[in-house]
Protein backbone atom coordinates (compact mmCIF):
# COMPACT_ATOMS: atom_id res chain seq x y z
CA UNK A 1 0.00 0.00 0.00
CA UNK A 2 1.38 3.28 -0.95
CA UNK A 3 1.16 6.24 1.26
CA UNK A 4 1.07 9.61 -0.24
CA UNK A 5 2.35 12.96 2.12
CA UNK A 6 1.57 16.43 1.11
CA UNK A 7 2.71 19.48 2.01
CA UNK A 8 0.14 21.50 4.15
CA UNK A 9 0.13 24.71 5.76
CA UNK A 10 3.29 25.79 4.25
CA UNK A 11 5.23 23.12 5.83
CA UNK A 12 6.82 20.26 3.56
CA UNK A 13 5.79 16.63 4.09
CA UNK A 14 9.46 16.11 5.21
CA UNK A 15 8.86 18.49 7.98
CA UNK A 16 5.96 17.22 9.06
CA UNK A 17 7.08 13.52 9.37
CA UNK A 18 9.92 14.38 11.46
CA UNK A 19 7.63 16.30 13.67
CA UNK A 20 5.60 13.50 13.96
CA UNK A 21 8.28 11.42 14.93
CA UNK A 22 9.97 13.71 17.38
CA UNK A 23 6.84 13.72 18.91
CA UNK A 24 6.03 10.12 19.18
CA UNK A 25 9.13 9.54 20.67
CA UNK A 26 9.19 12.16 23.19
CA UNK A 27 5.78 10.52 24.40
CA UNK A 28 6.79 6.94 23.79
CA UNK A 29 10.16 7.77 26.26
CA UNK A 30 8.23 10.26 28.46
CA UNK A 31 5.75 7.18 29.47
CA UNK A 32 8.85 4.72 29.93
CA UNK A 33 10.44 7.28 32.60
CA UNK A 34 7.22 7.26 34.36
CA UNK A 35 6.92 3.90 34.61
CA UNK A 36 10.67 3.76 35.70
CA UNK A 37 9.64 6.32 38.15
CA UNK A 38 7.46 4.63 39.21
CA UNK A 39 8.95 1.47 39.81
CA UNK A 40 11.70 3.08 41.67
CA UNK A 41 9.06 5.32 44.10
CA UNK A 42 7.25 1.92 44.72
CA UNK A 43 10.87 0.13 45.46
CA UNK A 44 11.86 3.00 47.82
CA UNK A 45 8.24 3.10 49.66
CA UNK A 46 8.91 -0.59 50.54
CA UNK A 47 12.07 -0.15 51.46
CA UNK A 48 10.91 2.36 53.90
CA UNK A 49 8.02 0.21 55.21
CA UNK A 50 10.55 -2.47 55.83
CA UNK A 51 12.83 -0.39 57.21
CA UNK A 52 9.87 0.96 60.15
CA UNK A 53 8.63 -2.75 60.79
CA UNK A 54 12.11 -3.96 61.40
CA UNK A 55 12.59 -0.92 63.68
CA UNK A 56 9.09 -1.21 65.51
CA UNK A 57 9.38 -5.63 65.87
CA UNK A 58 12.96 -4.78 67.06
CA UNK A 59 11.48 -1.98 69.62
CA UNK A 60 9.00 -4.31 70.84
CA UNK A 61 11.26 -7.18 71.39
CA UNK A 62 13.83 -4.79 73.41
CA UNK A 63 10.99 -3.74 75.55
CA UNK A 64 10.01 -7.44 76.47
CA UNK A 65 13.39 -7.88 76.95
CA UNK A 66 13.52 -5.17 79.14
CA UNK A 67 10.30 -6.54 81.39
CA UNK A 68 12.38 -9.58 81.80
CA UNK A 69 15.22 -7.28 83.92
CA UNK A 70 12.47 -5.48 85.78
CA UNK A 71 11.00 -8.73 87.04
CA UNK A 72 14.27 -8.77 89.16
CA UNK A 73 13.77 -6.06 91.09
CA UNK A 74 10.97 -3.60 93.27
CA UNK A 75 11.94 -0.26 92.09
CA UNK A 76 8.63 1.32 91.27
CA UNK A 77 9.89 4.53 88.78
CA UNK A 78 12.03 1.56 87.32
CA UNK A 79 8.20 -0.63 87.03
CA UNK A 80 6.60 2.96 85.63
CA UNK A 81 9.06 3.33 82.97
CA UNK A 82 8.64 -0.09 82.16
CA UNK A 83 4.93 0.80 81.22
CA UNK A 84 6.21 3.39 79.01
CA UNK A 85 8.39 1.56 77.39
CA UNK A 86 5.77 -1.40 76.61
CA UNK A 87 2.68 0.91 75.48
CA UNK A 88 5.05 2.78 73.00
CA UNK A 89 6.48 -0.17 71.48
CA UNK A 90 3.20 -1.72 70.99
CA UNK A 91 2.15 1.73 69.30
CA UNK A 92 4.87 1.81 67.11
CA UNK A 93 4.07 -1.66 66.13
CA UNK A 94 0.74 -0.06 65.73
CA UNK A 95 1.89 2.74 63.27
CA UNK A 96 4.54 0.85 61.57
CA UNK A 97 2.72 -0.45 58.78
CA UNK A 98 -0.70 -2.21 58.18
CA UNK A 99 1.01 -5.66 58.37
CA UNK A 100 3.06 -4.73 61.94
CA UNK A 101 -0.49 -3.80 63.35
CA UNK A 102 -1.26 -7.48 63.07
CA UNK A 103 1.74 -8.05 65.61
CA UNK A 104 0.25 -5.66 67.50
CA UNK A 105 -3.74 -6.53 67.79
CA UNK A 106 -1.92 -9.73 68.64
CA UNK A 107 -0.04 -8.35 72.06
CA UNK A 108 -2.05 -5.71 72.96
CA UNK A 109 -2.76 -6.58 76.21
CA UNK A 110 0.82 -7.78 77.15
CA UNK A 111 1.77 -4.48 78.26
CA UNK A 112 -0.78 -4.40 81.07
CA UNK A 113 -0.97 -8.08 81.77
CA UNK A 114 2.91 -8.43 81.98
CA UNK A 115 2.98 -5.19 84.62
CA UNK A 116 0.14 -6.66 86.13
CA UNK A 117 2.18 -9.94 87.03
CA UNK A 118 5.08 -8.02 88.36
CA UNK A 119 2.83 -5.51 90.46
CA UNK A 120 1.15 -9.08 92.20
CA UNK A 121 4.37 -10.73 92.65
CA UNK A 122 5.49 -7.72 94.84
CA UNK A 123 2.49 -7.46 96.50
CA UNK A 124 2.71 -11.24 97.21
CA UNK A 125 6.11 -10.84 98.64
CA UNK A 126 5.44 -8.07 100.80
CA UNK A 127 2.00 -9.82 102.37
CA UNK A 128 4.32 -13.05 102.50
CA UNK A 129 2.00 -14.98 100.32
CA UNK A 130 2.46 -17.86 97.97
CA UNK A 131 1.84 -18.07 94.43
CA UNK A 132 1.86 -21.09 92.36
CA UNK A 133 2.93 -19.08 89.27
CA UNK A 134 6.70 -17.98 89.43
CA UNK A 135 6.47 -14.58 87.27
CA UNK A 136 9.85 -14.47 86.43
CA UNK A 137 10.39 -18.01 84.60
CA UNK A 138 7.49 -16.78 82.88
CA UNK A 139 8.45 -13.61 81.43
CA UNK A 140 11.67 -15.40 80.56
CA UNK A 141 9.39 -17.86 78.36
CA UNK A 142 7.56 -14.58 76.84
CA UNK A 143 11.00 -13.22 75.92
CA UNK A 144 11.80 -16.48 74.44
CA UNK A 145 8.75 -16.86 72.44
CA UNK A 146 9.34 -13.39 71.69
CA UNK A 147 13.19 -13.69 70.21
CA UNK A 148 11.75 -17.04 67.93
CA UNK A 149 8.77 -15.44 66.57
CA UNK A 150 9.34 -11.99 65.62
CA UNK A 151 12.46 -12.72 63.45
CA UNK A 152 10.11 -14.77 61.40
CA UNK A 153 8.87 -11.90 59.94
CA UNK A 154 11.56 -10.64 57.77
CA UNK A 155 12.71 -13.02 55.19
CA UNK A 156 13.71 -13.37 51.84
CA UNK A 157 11.23 -12.08 48.71
CA UNK A 158 9.40 -15.33 48.30
CA UNK A 159 5.90 -13.85 48.21
CA UNK A 160 4.33 -16.84 49.24
CA UNK A 161 7.23 -17.80 52.30
CA UNK A 162 6.92 -14.12 53.51
CA UNK A 163 3.35 -14.60 54.21
CA UNK A 164 3.61 -18.40 55.78
CA UNK A 165 6.74 -17.23 57.77
CA UNK A 166 4.49 -14.02 59.18
CA UNK A 167 1.18 -15.87 59.46
CA UNK A 168 3.36 -18.54 61.90
CA UNK A 169 4.60 -15.49 63.58
CA UNK A 170 1.03 -14.25 64.55
CA UNK A 171 0.10 -17.32 65.44
CA UNK A 172 3.37 -17.91 67.79
CA UNK A 173 2.83 -14.13 69.44
CA UNK A 174 -1.43 -15.25 69.83
CA UNK A 175 -0.31 -18.57 71.77
CA UNK A 176 2.07 -16.36 73.79
CA UNK A 177 -0.72 -14.17 74.47
CA UNK A 178 -3.25 -16.65 75.44
CA UNK A 179 -0.71 -18.24 77.89
CA UNK A 180 0.51 -14.74 79.55
CA UNK A 181 -3.55 -13.60 80.29
CA UNK A 182 -4.42 -16.65 81.50
CA UNK A 183 -1.08 -16.70 83.93
CA UNK A 184 -2.35 -13.22 84.70
CA UNK A 185 -5.46 -14.18 85.69
CA UNK A 186 -4.33 -16.89 88.12
CA UNK A 187 -1.98 -15.17 89.85
CA UNK A 188 -4.56 -12.43 90.76
CA UNK A 189 -6.87 -15.13 91.37
CA UNK A 190 -4.40 -17.01 93.46
CA UNK A 191 -3.58 -13.66 95.33
CA UNK A 192 -7.21 -13.05 95.76
CA UNK A 193 -7.56 -15.79 97.46
CA UNK A 194 -4.39 -15.73 99.63
CA UNK A 195 -5.69 -12.61 101.13
CA UNK A 196 -8.85 -13.72 101.66
CA UNK A 197 -7.73 -16.88 103.46
CA UNK A 198 -5.56 -14.53 105.94
CA UNK A 199 -8.45 -11.92 106.97
CA UNK A 200 -10.29 -14.98 108.36
CA UNK A 201 -7.22 -16.66 110.25
CA UNK A 202 -6.80 -12.67 111.33
CA UNK A 203 -10.04 -12.15 112.22
CA UNK A 204 -10.32 -16.13 113.67
CA UNK A 205 -6.67 -17.20 115.09
CA UNK A 206 -6.70 -20.74 116.28
CA UNK A 207 -6.74 -20.72 120.21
Amino acid sequence: MEITCFDAFGVSCGTWIALWNGAIGAFMGAVVALFVVGLSSGHQRNVARDTREIEAIAGFVAGIGKAYEVSRTTMPSTQQDLVVLLLTSTARLRLASNRTAKIADCVDRWPSAIQNLIDNEEMAKQRELPLEVNVRMLLSEVYRATLTACPKWQTGSWALRNWTRRQQCLQDLQVMSVKLIEMEEQVERTLRASIVAAQRQKANPVR
